[in-house]
């Protein structure tokens, strides 16, 4: 009798964190959005305002659903001679799932896109000399090539962020969660393991097409 109650026990238990898990995962369902700020080894500077959009999946085996990530950045780059911040947009999807209380998010990194034109790159200097420096050779550049030195930065901006973004996505290991998922009807965090804890705040009630809509015209 004490072997088949302590079966019992643990049956009840695997059921109540099953039942746990799929009520968070059912609480995901809708978009979210917080924001961080990341700093790196050259001394450059990011803000990053990440959005997730999850669409939950009752009736699915492997998972809870799908997801949507969006992340809106601006990085900033300083030296000597003045600085130069560069905005960029990118987006990618995938499936996730609420398991023993941590989230798991399965990128599908051949969804990736990033998106940087001229007009997300802003170069400000430090000294008026330096300044017309560069605009006259941003005049001499235009009058041989017939683009803007911008574009050319910004093209190349777009491939650096985009082989960045690919890897970080690429090296995520399914075995490693973001632990401790907390799910309210305004909030949502969990604990990181480089970066501590992230808070996001509910920014659509669940099942909006309109919110979903809004969300994918904006980007």
């Amino acid at each position: 009798m004490k072997v088949n109650k302590l079966l019992l026990l643990v049956a009840l238990s695997v059921l109540f964190v099953s039942c746990k898990d799929g009520e968070m995962a059912k609480q995901l369902d809708g978009v979210w959005e917080g924001s961080y700020n990341m700093s790196y080894d050259d001394g450059s500077k990011e803000r990053v305002t990440e959005t997730l959009l999850f669409s939950y999946n009752e009736n699915s085996d492997d998972d809870n659903g799908t997801f949507t990530e969006l992340l809106e950045g601006k990085m900033h780059l300083t030296d000597t001679d003045g600085s130069m911040a560069c905005n960029y947009r990118s987006r990618i999807e995938g499936r996730y799932e609420v398991l023993a209380g941590d989230l798991y998010l399965y990128y599908n990194v051949s969804t990736l896109t990033v998106d940087v034109d001229e007009n997300d790159i802003d170069i400000a200097f430090d000294h008026a000399l330096d300044q017309l420096e560069y605009e006259a050779a941003s005049v001499e550049y235009i009058t041989s090539t017939l683009r803007s030195p911008k574009e050319e930065m910004a093209k190349e901006a777009k491939k650096e962020i985009y082989r960045t973004l690919f890897h970080q996505y690429k090296q995520t290991d399914e075995d490693v969660g973001f632990l401790d998922l907390k799910v309210s009807d305004a909030e949502m965090s969990f604990d990181t393991e480089d970066m501590g804890r992230f808070t996001f705040h509910r920014k659509s009630t669940p099942k909006s097409q309109d919110s979903s809509d809004s969300v994918s015209k904006s980007n």
